[in-house]
């Protein structure tokens, strides 16, 4: 029988949730429903259709040896499976069933997986059936312990619905999650500072580069951490352009806004709205604040140039040579070729990059973002 005051419903339920920050936490929660129903053995099994990847995301009360059985061999035997297959998500299905105990004690199943293990008593619910991949709850127990009730039935029933919302907010929070660092590094690889601020210019987040720019103090600082900068006059353009991307004076709006640098060129600032979607803060109004990373310039980066279209080093120092404004000859000089090698080079550029014209190369290669991109 069930034990029925070691793990109360709704500790249940809120262990359910806990997986969703935690997906380790799930073998915790085989673990308390197991004893909750009375069973020894219990396993989330998923399949993922992205990477056709198939086998126990999480098990309790199995032995690691008939868990690698069940991937190898077993799983074609399992006569509760089809009825698995067959069912709904939030459907529990139960071994009574697929056959009497008598049939059961017949199969293969049964007589090489189950019984080796004490188990033959299953109930079983699906979690998610949908585009992505599918996923199973299964809870066994001994003979001696009798089929699963109505009212152990129920409270699977009961369940299900709580560990598909609990799975939709993992999944939900794992593309964020896997969707903030492909930016971030998208960013830091163009060498970009970026800040997330709120509407009064209160940091919320800072990416590498804009922590190096901060501990600089050069352009930026923040204070009691409200993003400024270096001088009083830009502070204010900078915190109007904040607020207009947070629609403090009407739509939100991006705007550029120049701040002072010692013995420099200003530097320039993107301010930027983020989507109501895209907010950390609540949902509260918040921006984008973009800048160059400190040591960085437009120069296109050479390794990109010559991982991109695979020019060899002596070809990669003709290229950066042209972006830069000099001339085949002069090039040719300063670096000690004769300008006939130089023009060679040239024309093996062309080759590697599709164009015929010098003009049209280096009006290319400046437009794309990605050649500045600091490979790791």
């Amino acid at each position: 029988m069930a034990n029925r005051s070691e793990a109360p419903i709704d500790e249940l339920i809120g262990a359910i949730y806990d997986c969703a920050l935690e997906p380790r936490a799930w073998g915790d929660f085989l673990a308390r429903l197991s004893r909750h129903l009375g069973g020894q053995a219990a396993s989330l099994f998923a399949q993922d259709l992205w990477s056709s990847q198939v086998g126990f995301l999480v098990q309790h009360g199995f032995d690691p040896a008939f868990e690698a059985s069940y991937m190898q061999h077993y799983a074609t035997t399992n006569i509760w499976q089809p009825l698995m297959a067959s069912l709904q998500p939030g459907s529990i299905g139960t071994d009574e069933q697929v056959s009497t105990l008598a049939e059961l004690h017949r199969t293969e199943w049964y007589a090489d997986w189950l019984r080796p293990q004490g188990l033959a008593h299953a109930v079983g619910g699906v979690v998610l059936n949908d585009s992505r991949g599918s996923m199973q709850l299964t809870v066994l127990r001994p003979e001696r312990h009798g089929h699963f009730h109505a009212e152990e039935q129920a409270l699977l029933q009961r369940l299900l619905p709580h560990m598909q919302r609990a799975m939709a907010v993992h999944r939900r929070l794992a593309t964020v999650a896997v969707t903030q660092d492909a930016l971030l590094t998208g960013y830091e690889g163009l060498g970009l500072c970026v800040f997330v601020v709120d509407a009064e210019a209160r940091v919320l987040h800072a990416n590498r580069h804009a922590e190096d720019r901060l501990r600089a103090a050069d352009a930026l600082v923040a204070p009691h951490g409200r993003l400024a900068a270096s001088a009083a006059p830009a502070t204010l353009r900078l915190h109007h352009a904040v607020r207009l991307a947070c629609g403090g004076d009407g739509p939100a709006r991006g705007s550029f806004v120049d701040l002072p640098q010692p013995e420099a060129a200003p530097l320039g600032v993107l301010v930027h709205p983020l989507a109501p979607g895209r907010r950390p803060n609540a949902g509260q109004p918040a921006a984008l604040v973009l800048l160059p990373a400190r040591g960085t310039d437009a120069e296109v980066n050479q390794q990109a140039l010559a991982h991109r279209y695979r020019l060899t080093a002596a070809e990669t120092r003709l290229l950066v040579a042209l972006l830069r404004g000099e001339d085949l000859a002069g090039y040719a000089r300063q670096s000690g070729i004769t300008p006939q090698t130089a023009r060679t080079h040239l024309k093996r550029i062309f080759g590697k990059t599709g164009h015929g014209r010098q003009v049209d190369l280096l009006r290319t290669l400046a437009s794309d973002p990605l050649l500045r991109f600091r490979l790791k």
